[in-house]
């Protein structure tokens, strides 16, 4: 379960959620599993773990505390008062259901308490599984020293006495132990291979026992920022949830006299592998001047292959904005950009900076959203409505108050990028502001063919478009293609992407010009028709001679896809929205029916250990015993333990 002390209050601090933490582990009555695990972002995220009627108790006292806006002088009678009830619960209604409240979320799909002093028991096999995996010869103590910052002990790997006390007593090791005691810099002079044997030794310990103690990322990042001073991070992985920590971290560093936050802030580049490559690579170029050449480059006519000045060679694809062409001039193909969903954090600054008639440089993600009504509580009621018709979860209680990046971490992506009130908004855009016979299947096709963008790239345009729609509505194909361009440059300064034109189509530059060459596009056009009805005549013939009839499907399949979407579009415009939302059909999720077989599979599991304990399989309880148990414990129910009284009453009396 993450928490956040700031939620409960400024006063609020992370020594204040320990002390509540240590008094369910002292006060409780209750033999059972309640740790803080990880320490994330200071004052602002942490994750405890425990089991299920711990953390209800701890969701109740820190509940009363937000009420109480203080801490008591004595957490004892909340404490007990709190188990109890969390027992009675569970008495009530046979489990308990992980919930959410202000500071508190519940993180789904985690079994196993990870980082954790139950997980103890395990460390001697992982050890083995480690001294196996990770050979003496392997480890290079030049690479580790002071640059391998282990979550153990949030401090630069080194091989010194000091170093290894503070192992010993976060781990009581008897093998760093053995190493504290015999350390000798005079025989680790005289013996290379004594300093190599202690690195990894030291090295193997760390690793063991980090899967059953708290990761201490808040000390990690502030030797990464101001003892280290590192510049430059890049988070290699498919999200940018680290990433997210470090900024958050960045904004939020501990006072300090020998630090410049200022400074910090200033020299600190963080980026990530799944958004920023380009970046990172630098191979970026600015692209945010040239909106206006693009806007101007489509208005005007371009010149034939035959007029264009001799071309050079060029790499295999080039970082430029693509020409957008309009009427029949001819315009580079571009190169296909990676698609990506819409994340959660687009959404919710495209919908707030479209309500308020803003930039989205207006609606900055660390801040919530009452920070932008202006005290407005209409426009925040409103606010909060639209994004709940988008998301359709279940938000968290004042969402008003919550930084939007973090309101975003709670949501999923939609999966079809763009959910009901946004859909809606931009269809009304495409069929208000768009010229006539300009539809959503054209600009798909243009925006793909100009710019490279996929389905999911395009939802990601057309909420930027949102914020920068036309007054009114666009006279022509050409002025739709030119505000298309400039909403694609827009776009991609937020998306951190670049056009690029593909190998092979974007030709060359010209001498000392540094255009695109181009093609005539009544030329391109030409060839394609000629490739269309070579490919249609060999159609025909394999159709004859399979005897299958294709005129009928060649015929009718022209033009309906556009012509359909042209429908659509005016019967919305004519009818409206509310009109066409009840004829749609709806599926009622009280109609639905689960099938989960989660109840005997529990059932199956638990007899499964109790037989191997009876027959003696088990002499040890090793790290995979325990795991097997430790996933048992949030699934066990009431019927279940009955099944299991009765076969061990089964078992004793023999009456099988």
């Amino acid at each position: 379960m993450a928490v956040s002390p700031t939620r409960i209050g400024k006063w609020f601090s992370a020594e204040n959620l320990e002390s509540v933490v240590n008094a369910v582990q002292l006060y409780g009555q209750y033999d059972g599993l309640l740790e803080i695990v990880n320490y994330n972002v200071r004052n602002e995220q942490y994750v405890v773990s425990g089991e299920l009627i711990l953390l209800e108790a701890l969701n109740q006292m820190l509940e009363a505390i937000v009420r109480l806006k203080h801490l008591p002088g004595s957490l004892e009678e909340l404490t007990k008062a709190s188990v109890q009830s969390a027992l009675q619960i569970r008495e009530r209604d046979g489990y308990i259901a992980p919930r959410r409240t202000s500071a508190t979320i519940p993180i789904g799909g985690i079994d196993v308490p990870f980082h954790s002093s139950i997980l103890g028991a395990g460390v001697q096999s992982f050890r083995k599984v480690l001294q196996t995996k990770i050979s003496p010869s392997s480890v290079s103590l030049d690479r580790l020293r002071g640059h391998y910052i282990p979550n153990l002990t949030a401090r630069p790997f080194d091989v010194t006495k000091e170093y290894m006390e503070n192992v010993y007593a976060l781990t009581n090791s008897p093998f760093i132990l053995e190493l504290v005691k015999n350390y000798s810099p005079p025989k680790m002079q005289t013996d290379p291979g004594l300093e190599q044997h202690m690195a990894y030794t030291l090295l193997i310990e760390i690793l063991a026992y980090q899967f059953s103690s708290p990761v201490r990322w808040i000390e990690t990042q502030d030797v990464l920022l101001t003892e280290i001073e590192v510049g430059r991070f890049v988070e290699v992985g498919p999200g940018s949830v680290l990433s997210n920590m470090l900024k958050r971290s960045l904004s939020n560093l501990p006072p300090s006299a020998r630090v410049d936050s200022d400074a910090v802030k200033a020299r600190t580049n963080i980026m990530c592998v799944s958004s920023e490559m380009a970046k990172i690579l630098y191979q970026e170029h600015p692209v945010a001047d040239s909106a206006p050449a693009i806007a101007e480059a489509a208005a005007a006519p371009t010149k034939s292959s035959a007029t264009e000045t001799p071309a050079i060679a060029q790499p295999a694809a080039a970082d430029i904005p693509p020409t957008v062409t309009t009427g029949g001039g001819g315009g580079a193909a571009a190169e296909e950009v990676s698609d990506v969903p819409v994340q959660p954090l687009e959404t919710i600054r495209a919908l707030i900076a479209y309500k308020l008639k803003c930039s989205l440089s207006a609606i900055p993600a660390d801040r919530p959203i009452k920070d932008f009504v202006g005290g407005k509580s209409t426009v925040q009621n409103e606010i909060i409505g639209d994004l709940q018709k988008e998301f359709k979860d279940d938000f968290p209680e004042k969402p008003e108050e919550i930084p939007l990046s973090e309101l975003a971490q709670s949501l999923s992506p939609i999966a079809d990028s763009l959910g009901k009130h946004s859909s809606t908004l931009v269809a009304r855009m495409i069929s208000s502001k768009m010229p006539g016979g300009y539809g959503r299947a054209a600009i798909s096709k243009h925006l793909s063919a100009a710019f490279g963008l996929g389905p999911m790239r395009q939802c990601g345009l057309f909420l930027v478009g949102l914020t920068l729609e036309p007054a009114a509505r666009l006279d022509s194909e050409s002025s739709a293609k030119a505000w298309l361009a400039s909403v694609a440059q827009e776009y991609a300064t937020h998306a951190n992407i670049a056009y690029k034109v593909a190998a092979g189509n974007g030709g060359g530059q010209g001498s000392g010009s540094g255009a695109v060459a181009v093609i005539n596009s009544a030329e391109f056009e030409a060839s394609q028709l000629a490739q269309k009805q070579m490919v249609t005549q060999q159609l025909r013939v394999l159709a004859r001679y399979l005897g299958i009839n294709i005129d009928a499907a060649l015929n009718g399949s022209a033009g309906t896809e556009n012509q359909d979407s042209a429908e659509a579009e005016g019967w919305l415009v004519e009818h409206g929205e509310f009109y066409a939302d009840n004829f749609k059909p709806k599926f009622s999720a009280l109609m639905a029916r689960h099938f989960d077989s989660s109840w005997n599979w529990a059932r199956q599991d638990l007899i499964e250990i109790y037989y191997r304990l009876v027959q003696g399989k088990v002499t040890r309880i090793d790290l995979s015993m325990a795991s097997d148990c430790l996933q048992l414990v949030n699934r066990l129910t009431p019927s279940i333990m009955d099944d299991l009284s009765q076969q061990v009453w089964a078992q004793l009396t023999g009456e099988m």
